[in-house]
């Protein structure tokens, strides 16, 4: 009987028999190696992908829910962003908080998981300096948005005091307030010194009230008891380490009195 056995390119576990006629004229086609069965899933992503409109490609969502490709638009708002970020301190930092809170973050989502594994991949920023650029970067963008135009801060020492000593809530209201106790201006903003804002930031945040502060956080097994218990044995130790070195001091008759005034306090 004139028949060979092939099998079936989308299903290798079946077997076609085919006339030798068949075969023959087809023998120049190189079989394709079997890429495995596509599961529902595959085609569901296939369909979504055809349904997506050519002019307007931002259209589509990948199935697990991330963002999908930007627009050219989007993406020369993003380049735009990007540059400012490389090319100035203050501007940067304003164009790094804007790309972060975008569109609920669509110019960083549409490739990162994590906003800082964005920053790291684009301008090789530690994720602790990342905070400290995004903390500046919001609040100069609350300062700009104001119906009340602002002195905009020029320098980064003029913004880490209040970004660091008061709570973001309060940072512009703060801001508003130095701005009109020292009758400054876009240009007299410059003679500031930076210690000048850390200390009416410091006597601001202790006119706020205690329920209006945010609750320190509570690190994993740091509760006040253990917490205190070890440091008072931590004392304990080298407070008898300290005594067994003066011991050997000539003058260790004249320290006795104030040994035994760290000894009461260690065992309150």
């Amino acid at each position: 009987m004139n028949t060979l056995v092939k099998t079936h390119q989308n299903n290798p576990g079946s077997e076609v028999l085919e006339k030798e006629s068949s075969i023959e004229d087809n023998k120049n086609i190189q079989p394709q190696p079997f890429q495995g069965y596509e599961s529902k899933t595959s085609w569901n992503r296939k369909e979504a992908h055809e349904k997506v409109s050519k002019d307007n490609p931002s259209e589509l969502k990948r199935p697990d829910g991330e963002v999908g490709p930007l627009s050219k638009s989007e993406l020369r708002k993003r380049e735009e962003l990007e540059l400012k970020v490389k090319n100035s301190e203050i501007e940067g930092y304003k164009a790094l908080a804007e790309i972060e809170h975008y569109e609920g973050g669509k110019l960083w989502k549409c490739e990162f998981v994590k906003f800082a594994e964005y920053a790291q991949s684009k301008f090789e920023f530690h994720k602790v300096h990342v905070k400290r650029c995004l903390k500046s970067g919001r609040f100069l963008l609350k300062v700009g948005s104001q119906d009340k135009q602002l002195p905009t801060p020029t320098r980064e020492s003029h913004i880490r005091p209040i970004v660091q000593t008061l709570p973001e809530e309060h940072q512009v209201m703060f801001w508003e307030k130095f701005c009109e106790d020292q009758s400054l201006s876009q240009e007299s903003i410059k003679g500031i010194k930076a210690d000048q804002i850390k200390s009416a930031a410091e006597a601001y945040l202790a006119e706020i009230p205690a329920d209006e502060l945010p609750k320190p956080k509570k690190g994993r097994g740091n509760k006040k008891g253990a917490s205190e218990k070890q440091s008072r044995n931590k004392a304990h130790r080298l407070f008898n380490q300290l005594k067994e070195t003066l011991e050997k001091l000539p003058e260790y008759d004249d320290l006795q009195e104030s040994l035994e005034v760290i000894s009461t306090a260690l065992n309150k």
